[in-house]
């Protein structure tokens, strides 16, 4: 998921991975975030954000629609979540059964067809984990300055005098 605020774009570190595992180009600028080794991606830290603040990565990540924008998607209820996932996973078994018809040699030609394919599990997996943390299931934090709107009052008195529960 990514979050754009603050004139900078949150990533989470899941989606960090995802990008250095796929075959897309990589900004080095975002790339050199692995580089040095201090970031290890594990169970417990999948979901935390990581800044990009230059206007060429805010903008490489604008441009990738497979990454779920919070603010984007957020304001939308569970069912049209649910549906939208749906539709995503009719999309990608209708590019999956034409890859896996073709042959090994269409297959090299159309790679591009694979990568989409999962470029949309990927987007499909990212909103069920939106509906987990609408839900309650996955917790993570937000980025300063961007709110949740499914926190109740009293979530929110609780954060704002040191008591979350």
């Amino acid at each position: 998921m990514k979050v754009f605020a603050n004139n900078a774009v949150y990533v989470q570190l899941s989606d960090l991975a995802f990008l250095i595992r796929s075959d897309v180009f990589v900004p080095s600028s975002v790339a050199d975030v692995f580089r040095d080794g201090t970031i290890n991606i594990n169970y417990r830290n999948r979901y935390e954000f990581i800044k990009f603040s230059k206007i060429e990565d805010v903008e490489y990540f604008r441009n990738l629609d497979y990454i779920i924008d919070y603010n984007e998607f957020n304001e939308f209820n569970e069912d049209f979540l649910k549906t939208f996932a749906s539709s995503l996973a009719d999309q990608y078994n209708k590019f999956l059964y034409t890859y896996n018809s073709m042959s090994e040699e269409e297959k090299e030609e159309n790679q591009d067809l694979h990568n989409k394919c999962d470029e949309l599990d990927y987007k499909c997996n990212s909103i069920e984990d939106l509906i987990a943390f609408k839900q309650g299931k996955i917790k993570f934090k937000l980025p300063h300055g961007v709110e949740n709107s499914n926190y109740s009052i009293k979530e929110l008195l609780m954060e704002k005098i040191g008591r979350r529960k």
